[in-house]
């Protein structure tokens, strides 16, 4: 699973490349703190953050700390985070099973309303704990940077937006299959946000790119050997749609192109996209539908 994670990367690491490579730091929850997930984070010269079970040595850890040893917490905006405080029990611990230079930080907050209370919470404080490799001297930074590892449970949300919340066939195979193209949906949805779309659109879910992007009425009329892609000037997404063509070279057209009243016409050379019952499926190139066209005349 790592080293499918790090193919995908446009570039090589930092451990593979010095002048060039990418520094990357892997970050799980407790689901990751085994000791070969973590040797082979640290074999590949990656860094890692990963949550930490906070078992009976790591309590005892926490009640043998002098008081002065907690700083402040901080979200991620690098403010004071109110009821929290991180300190680090490295010294404390046996990590003598785990990578060398690894580290493990604390953190003590107070539960939130309506939270269940633990016994063995020290000081009825909540601990939660995580070991890295970072060497970095602020605490506080590491601990916050860690908790940005949550945002993969947005990432589980669209995938069941793409696909992902009921499998339709009977049979394993099959489903495999279905599982592949909901993570290829996934995968072309984010970087065609990133490269082709507008900043707004940066983190906006599949629900809100299928309603503002990607559907939208259309038509292909072909005459005189060319074939105009016809868009209904007052559409939610022809803006959108524009732009998008022309950063993915879909559709080459000259920026001083302007839109009128009534249905935009876009003619191009190349092959159109497919058809059925002669309405445009409106799926950019980067979906694999078709090729991008080559250099071709545009016109509003």
């Amino acid at each position: 699973m790592l080293d499918a994670a790090l193919v995908q990367l446009p570039l090589p690491t930092k451990s593979e490349d010095e002048e060039q490579g990418l520094e990357v730091l892997v970050r799980s929850d407790s689901a990751g703190a085994s000791h070969g997930f973590v040797s082979a984070i640290a074999e590949r010269g990656l860094e890692f953050s990963v949550g930490f079970d906070v078992t009976e040595p790591v309590r005892e850890a926490i009640l043998h700390l002098p008081e002065a040893s907690w700083e402040v917490a901080i979200t991620k905006e690098m403010e004071e985070r109110e009821g929290a405080e991180v300190a680090e029990i490295t010294s404390l611990l046996n990590l003598s099973l785990w990578p060398s230079g690894s580290r493990v930080l604390v953190r003590r907050k107070e539960p939130h309303p309506g939270a269940s209370y633990n016994l063995f919470d020290p000081n009825g404080l909540r601990p939660q704990a995580l070991i890295t490799n970072s060497q970095d001297w602020d605490i506080a930074y590491l601990e916050a940077r860690h908790r940005l590892h949550a945002r993969v449970e947005d990432r589980i949300k669209e995938a069941k937006e793409c696909g992902l919340a009921n499998f339709p066939c009977s049979s394993f195979q099959a489903n495999r299959v279905w599982l592949l193209l909901v993570q290829m949906a996934q995968d072309l949805l984010a970087w065609a946000s990133r490269l082709g779309l507008p900043e707004e659109f940066l983190e906006a879910a599949p629900k809100r790119l299928r309603y503002q992007v990607l559907h939208m009425a259309g038509r292909l009329v072909r005459s005189g050997r060319r074939t105009t892609l016809r868009l209904d000037a007052g559409g939610r997404g022809r803006h959108n749609w524009r732009r998008r063509s022309r950063a993915c070279g879909l559709y080459r057209c000259p920026p001083d192109t302007t839109v009128v009243s009534g249905p935009v016409s876009m003619s191009c050379t190349g092959t159109p996209p497919a058809t059925r019952n002669g309405a445009a499926s409106l799926i950019p190139a980067w979906f694999g539908t078709y090729p991008p066209a080559p250099t071709g005349a545009c016109q509003p």
